[in-house]
């Protein structure tokens, strides 16, 4: 638990890593969760409050759903807004945003798919930032652990993808907007470490272990990423100290080639 309880931002609400990012932080944080679609997070955070784990917590975190548009300058103001009339300081800040990819040949491709793979990754990516970084540097040097004492670094993360690093053919879309959003978080690593915020990327490169994925990698234990364990990666990134911080990290199951 932090003095005073602080605030964890998640972006991109959904049933798998940032539903279990929101369990995750909802162990030490209030959250304000954002997604685009009002029924998406009446549903999730319904689930969420109703957890045992979460049920147990006293006082039990504050628990609030912005619907947003991340790649919208106006809506992100908006919700900034909404966030500092909260009163809290922001601690952390997760975008896990993806506009979804599907293989197909670039000469095929709908250009407007080019696009929204940009979108949600470098220029998403940006708004998110310059949204919630004021927000993450007035929090330097004000949060600290009660159990020890020690310092919150106030921490900023990014999901990337295997196509961050390798764009496989009929990938461009993807590779768009992940290449792009990773070239974001290693600027804003550089820029804003020196300040007090810890800035990181994490590649997912594997298959999630969501309900639309339950027919695939079947013949294997642990084949897939199981989200809750994805989250220990983002809140272990959250827990570094100054002196030895990660701007990228790779999870992936034991079985994925690469």
């Amino acid at each position: 638990m932090t003095t005073p309880r602080a605030l964890a931002i998640v972006a991109g609400l959904g049933p798998g890593i940032s539903y279990s990012l929101a369990h995750k932080f909802a162990m030490a944080y209030d959250l304000v969760l954002l997604a685009r679609s009002e029924s998406t997070l009446d549903s999730l955070i319904s689930k969420l409050r109703s957890d045992p784990a979460i049920e147990s917590l006293k006082p039990a975190p504050t628990i609030v759903g912005v619907p947003t548009d991340v790649t919208s300058i106006e809506s992100m103001a908006a919700t900034m807004e909404k966030v500092r009339s909260l009163g809290k300081p922001v601690t952390l800040a997760v975008y896990n945003v993806s506009a979804g990819f599907k293989r197909t040949p670039f000469l095929e491709i709908d250009l407007k798919d080019i696009e929204n793979g940009f979108k949600s990754g470098g220029f998403g990516g940006a708004v998110f930032g310059k949204a919630v970084l004021p927000l993450l540097l007035d929090s330097v040097g004000k949060v600290s652990w009660e159990e020890s004492g020690g310092r919150v670094n106030p921490t900023l993360i990014y999901t990337g993808a295997t196509a961050s690093v390798k764009a496989n053919p009929g990938m461009s879309a993807f590779a768009i907007g992940k290449w792009s959003l990773r070239a974001l978080t290693q600027s804003l690593a550089r820029e804003f470490g020196p300040q007090g915020v810890h800035v990181s990327n994490v590649n997912i490169d594997a298959v999630v272990d969501l309900e639309r994925s339950k027919s695939i990698l079947t013949d294997m234990e642990d084949a897939k990423l199981k989200p809750a364990e994805v989250a220990e990666t983002y809140w272990g990134l959250h827990q570094q100290g100054r002196s030895a911080w990660t701007w990228e990290v790779d999870v992936r199951p034991w079985v994925e080639k690469w």
